[in-house]
């Protein structure tokens, strides 16, 4: 079911992101807080990206059914 595929893909972009937020936290002790936020963007732009080219991926896949 297509509703519910996007559903559960949202659900994990959603976790990601949390992780991705919470682990930059972690390391903040260590980066300092302006290191990790920057760190914290350049991720969510890989990811970003990676999300993008994973829904061309699907409806190039469509297409050639």
């Amino acid at each position: 079911d297509p509703k519910t595929d996007f559903r559960v893909k949202l659900m994990d972009y959603a976790k990601v992101k949390a992780d991705v937020a919470e682990f930059c936290r972690y390391y903040a002790r260590w980066l300092g807080d302006p290191l990790a936020e920057r760190l914290k963007h350049e991720i969510n732009q890989v990811l970003e990206k990676a999300v993008n080219w994973w829904g061309r991926q699907e409806t190039y896949d469509a297409m050639e059914r």
